[in-house]
């Protein structure tokens, strides 16, 4: 396997991929070495240049066998370049990485937008009937969608002109896009129907958003958000969009709170509980008679899978829903600490303070040993699948815990699949001089590697 040049930026992934969503050409679960996941980028040209110069996508032979031969890929697809590794000049750094269940999103800082797996059809013109096995780009599908169904509008006019993609989510089999800080768009398996079903309506934020279905069946839907539902209209963004496995919350820059979807644990707050579903947005930080719900303005939150979990730092955690298992309400979130979740697990890493072990408290369920080992090596960053962690050690390795059926945590696993109470070291390919493990990534038993230059 060649390996990463420091100039670029390269993700390795392991884990589960019946539906291709590890990106990396195939549809066969990575269970040892990593792979080089494989990326599809959009062409910085127009259409009619492209006819003239016959700039098209390139596909390997076993890929061409696979997909039927040739002249079987969207107009869009054939505008883009293949490769294995990204030029962070043209598209930025890796900012977000979030998986569905068989699917998985990538969004750059500079608001580019990749998709493999089910699902990665859903915007018009891209991709076909069978899972994408590579990382296809969508950035320009998701823009003229917005831009296309907001035109005209009137209230909504003129929200996606000029506007980058500034955030994503993924649920169970829907993703989601905020273009311009203000407009959210969603894509993916609606449950087939033309129309915006109730099965639609339970994980997108509104029933009467504009939408469209794609040859596949897969809906996209298109609303201005800010604009729609809140009451303060401008200078307003979303500054945080994050989806569990049925349900969506939303931040926005004056402190308001939102969300949609599956509410009959009480992860979209007490108020809405008896509704079990939101089939629209909802204002989630203030109750019908006015009266604050949350005691602070959250920062940031994050979503299990039956539960909502709001952060301020300096605050303790608050946790609406349901969270089994150990469940402690008195953590404080502190200045420099980070917090991810799992379907049903929480963890938080604060800073080790020099000492040789990483600081990294977890709460709610481990029947699958997704609880932080003890005696951990020093950790500077982690993520939370739906049962497994993995995290980047200060020495640059890549260790990973919980359940690992499918080799998300690497070969070693116990009878039932799992790795509990130590942790895999996840072998990589050797890399270039100057190239090192930036961060690290984790969905629905899955696990990806972020490699780039050395800035240290």
């Amino acid at each position: 396997m060649p390996t990463a040049h420091s100039n670029t930026l390269s993700v390795y992934a392991l884990g589960s991929n019946s539906s291709c969503q590890l990106g990396v050409g195939h549809a066969e679960d990575v269970s040892s070495v990593p792979q080089r996941c494989i990326f599809a980028v959009e062409a910085e040209i127009d259409d009619e240049t492209e006819a003239e110069a016959g700039v098209g996508l390139e596909v390997s032979d076993d890929q061409e066998a696979r997909r039927g031969g040739g002249g079987g890929e969207s107009p869009s697809q054939a505008t883009q370049r293949r490769g294995q590794d990204l030029d962070p000049s043209e598209i930025g750094d890796i900012r977000k990485i979030v998986a569905g269940g068989n699917h998985t999103v990538v969004l750059t800082d500079r608001g580019r937008v990749f998709i493999a797996g089910r699902g990665a059809g859903g915007l018009r013109g891209v991709g076909g009937e069978a899972d994408d096995d590579i990382f296809r780009e969508v950035t320009k599908g998701i823009l003229e969608f917005c831009a296309r169904e907001g035109d005209g509008d009137g209230e909504c006019d003129g929200e996606c002109d000029g506007e980058a993609i500034t955030d994503v989510a993924a649920s169970w089999d829907v993703s989601f896009a905020v273009v311009g800080g203000r407009v959210v768009v969603c894509w993916g398996n609606f449950g087939g129907s033309c129309s915006v079903s109730a099965t639609a309506s339970c994980i997108t934020p509104a029933a009467t958003t504009s939408s469209t279905t794609s040859a596949t069946g897969a809906q996209q839907m298109w609303t201005a958000f800010v604009t729609n539902y809140t009451d303060v209209k401008d200078k307003v963004t979303i500054t945080a969009i994050e989806a569990g496995m049925a349900h969506v919350v939303v931040l926005l820059s004056n402190g308001q709170v939102y969300g949609w979807g599956a509410s009959r644990k009480g992860q979209l707050g007490e108020q809405y509980q008896r509704e079990k579903i939101l089939r629209d947005a909802r204002r989630l930080d203030v109750g019908s008679d006015g009266r604050r719900l949350l005691p602070f303005a959250p920062e940031r939150v994050i979503l299990g899978r039956e539960y909502t979990v709001f952060l301020r730092r300096g605050e303790k955690l608050v946790i609406w829903g349901s969270m089994s298992g150990n469940r402690d309400a008195e953590w404080l979130f502190g200045q420099d600490d980070m917090a991810v979740s799992g379907w049903s697990s929480v963890h938080v890493l604060s800073p080790s303070g020099g000492s040789s072990s990483a600081v990294v408290k977890s709460m709610g369920k481990n029947n699958h040993g997704q609880f932080a080992p003890a005696n951990l090596p020093a950790v500077c960053t982690m993520a939370a699948g739906s049962e497994h962690c993995v995290a980047l050690t200060v020495e640059g390795q890549v260790i990973a815990w919980g359940w690992g059926e499918h080799g998300n945590c690497g070969e070693q696993v116990d009878g039932k699949g799992n790795v509990v109470d130590r942790w895999n070291v996840i072998p990589l390919p050797q890399l270039d001089q100057g190239t090192v493990v930036r961060d690290v990534a984790a969905g629905c038993a899955t696990t990806f590697v972020i490699c780039g230059a050395d800035e240290r």
